[in-house]
């Protein structure tokens, strides 16, 4: 490659990494989880939650993560979340250098590199979780090498989606989408490939939790017509409104019809299975490389089909309107992505803190990541690594928690949480849980931690002697 070639790559990285490193406080609660799970394995006590957990909740929904995480404990790596934030950081930067370098080598070259830069710099979203400490940018590679390769070399692409469904689901549609538009005999050696990964994926889940579905897909049910507001919401502030259709008029190049299938097929299985409650639109983050690379072919298609009608340059136009909308979304959200990570980093700790004043062991809570990291044991009030709770009637963070259940559990502490300018804003979970006559009886409010200014944890206390006790 030329240098030329290596410039946009090159600045686009620059740009990734400056982003990332301005949002690198922001740590999703959740990332702690496979940490957790982590450690566990790597001091022996298997792939679980908590050792001597009567049925162990399959809490992550990436079966590699933890793993690749557990190998990195085995080495003698202490600092886990860090380490997870690094691994991520190296995968989105990869993915960003590596899909300009291919726009830079395909037909257009540097025109088209150009513009998928102008697509992919201001987005926000990439550049915050691939410091988020979850697998997102991990999944986002091997999708985007998938995608990119499968024309060319299938036996390749279908090792790398096979191993993108060990990393998340999604990679299942991402599977059957490429198989579906690779022809003849390369869609033959692409299946087979993929089969090895897929199979190993499988096989570890079966053995560490005795199914195959995790019990995060029953703890994150969405109400009806969730996901199609969640993609809905995400069309204007991340600009694939304009984006998104340019993608779809390079499909008229047969070699990117693979790349616009992936695309395609995400954003219906995101819009099916209901979206997701993080910020940025975390689930659209895996197209978004892919969406940029279309976007600049499509535009340029576009522009050569059009030859010198009026409308020639519009194309270009809706590229650069799907760019600008995004990087003025990036801007006014960039403040608030780290206020919140810093918020995070300081009110976490000061909650562990006050936890272990109160001498709790147990803890019941919605947010159970950091506290279980930090060595508690929880009673997970969201289901994700409590199955009881994850298959409980009732969608993600308004589940039925049965009475009996939580009470056979003896929490020593519940953790509730109030937002909001008039501090009332509270999980449905939490306000069924707050209500029960069991917690009215026997606990009591011992205190309130600040987590940012409109942001309290409300701390309650089993009061001794109680019947819970």
């Amino acid at each position: 490659m030329t240098r030329g070639r290596l410039f946009v790559p090159a600045i686009a990285t620059a740009i990734l990494a400056s982003l990332a490193a301005y949002a690198w406080p922001f740590t999703i609660d959740d990332a702690y989880i496979p940490c957790r799970y982590a450690a566990n394995l790597a001091a022996g006590r298997g792939l679980v939650w908590q050792p001597g957990d009567a049925e162990p909740a399959q809490g992550v929904t990436s079966i590699a993560w933890p793993l690749i995480l557990a190998l990195v404990r085995s080495v003698g790596v202490r600092d886990l979340p860090a380490a997870a934030k690094l691994l991520g950081l190296a995968c989105g930067l990869a993915c960003v250098a590596w899909i300009l370098a291919r726009a830079a080598r395909s037909v257009g070259g540097g025109r088209v590199a150009v513009l998928a830069l102008a697509c992919l710099a201001p987005s926000l979203s990439a550049a915050a979780y691939s410091v988020a400490g979850l697998e997102t940018s991990a999944f986002t590679l091997l999708v985007t090498l998938a995608a990119c390769s499968a024309m060319r070399r299938p036996g390749m692409a279908g090792l790398i989606a096979g191993s993108s469904f060990a990393v998340r689901p999604e990679g299942a549609v991402v599977l059957i989408a490429l198989a579906a538009v690779v022809p003849g005999r390369r869609r033959v050696r692409f299946l087979a490939a993929a089969v090895v990964p897929v199979a190993a994926a499988l096989l570890v889940q079966w053995m560490a939790f005795g199914r195959l579905v995790p019990d995060t897909f029953h703890a994150r049910a969405a109400p009806p017509g969730a996901g199609l507001a969640y993609v809905a919401g995400a069309l204007v502030p991340t600009g694939a409104a304009f984006l998104w259709p340019l993608a779809l008029v390079a499909a008229a190049r047969r070699s990117l019809r693979p790349m616009v299938a992936v695309v395609v097929a995400l954003v219906a299985a995101v819009a099916w299975e209901g979206g997701d409650w993080m910020p940025g639109w975390r689930f659209l983050v895996p197209v978004w490389p892919l969406t940029s690379l279309l976007a600049a072919h499509g535009a340029m298609v576009g522009r050569v089909r059009l030859g010198r009608r009026r409308l020639a340059f519009a194309p270009l136009g809706l590229l650069g309107l799907g760019a600008l909308v995004g990087c003025l979304s990036t801007l006014a959200s960039l403040p608030d992505v780290r206020t919140a990570g810093i918020e995070r980093e300081r009110g976490a700790p000061r909650l562990v803190a006050a936890l272990r004043r109160l001498d709790a062991r147990t803890v019941a809570l919605v947010d159970v990541g950091y506290v279980g990291w930090s060595g508690f044991e929880t009673v997970d009030l969201g289901g994700l690594t409590d199955r009881r709770i994850a298959r409980a009637p009732g969608v993600y963070l308004d589940k039925e928690v049965d009475e009996a259940y939580l009470l056979a559990r003896r929490p020593d502490a519940i953790v509730l949480h109030v937002e909001g300018p008039r501090g009332r804003g509270m999980f449905p979970v939490e306000r069924r849980v707050a209500s029960m006559p069991a917690v009215l009886r026997d606990y009591r409010l011992a205190v309130e931690v600040q987590r940012a200014p409109t942001y309290r944890y409300l701390v309650l206390r089993r009061s001794p002697g109680s019947s819970g006790g």
